[in-house]
């Protein structure tokens, strides 16, 4: 089994802001450290275990080809149990593209190496709803685009005022633009870990 997913990928004047900002605020957000190579930056559109890495990879090439827009920094914000997130702004166009990714995905989902309904602690009643059709908590609904910059103790419910300045200050309403869809292999904390396949653009 190998938990993968398919994510949307910034440019590199936004993806070099996020690991700088993550790199200078490592104290606050915890133990995942962003990096250009390994644990990049990225929106997830979908992250599931599957058994067999190499139909995974193939039933995304019929992505190859599609082209990805455009969106803007929101604020800071606390998932429980522990997660920041850089809020992105939800765009027709990447709820468009997750509903064929999670189609495409379907057949292929390891439902064995799924949590179990008493592991989904911090999930919301819709976010449990789409991990147990989905196997991904943020489907539909629940989809909140977002980079996930942080990883922190799970008894911690805030972000402090200074790193939430300083974030504001740099990112909140600046656009972001997103060059690269790509399949990868989710890492510790669903990190992307290594890109298996790029596709789009």
């Amino acid at each position: 089994m190998t938990l993968v997913g398919v994510a949307l990928l910034p440019s590199a004047d936004s993806l070099d802001s996020l690991v700088q900002f993550s790199e200078h605020w490592r104290q606050d957000l915890g133990d995942l450290r962003l990096g250009r190579t390994q644990a990049i930056p990225h929106v997830s559109l979908h992250q599931i275990p599957v058994a067999s890495v190499e139909l995974f990879v193939r039933a995304l090439s019929q992505f190859s080809g599609v082209v990805v827009g455009r969106s803007e920094f929101g604020s800071l914000y606390y998932q429980p149990v522990g997660w920041i997130f850089a809020m992105i702004q939800r765009e027709v166009w990447m709820l468009d593209l997750q509903a064929s990714v999670v189609a495409a995905l379907d057949g292929l989902l390891d439902r064995s190496r799924m949590k179990q309904l008493d592991e989904l602690d911090g999930y919301s009643d819709d976010e449990r709803a789409s991990y147990v059709r989905h196997g991904y908590r943020y489907v539909g609904e629940p989809f909140k685009p977002h980079f996930t910059i942080g990883r922190t103790d799970s008894a911690r419910l805030d972000i402090s005022a200074g790193c939430s300045a300083d974030y504001a200050r740099r990112f909140e309403g600046r656009p972001v633009e997103f060059n690269r869809i790509v399949g990868y292999r989710a890492g510790a904390h669903g990190s992307l870990a290594e890109v298996l396949v790029e596709v789009g653009i």
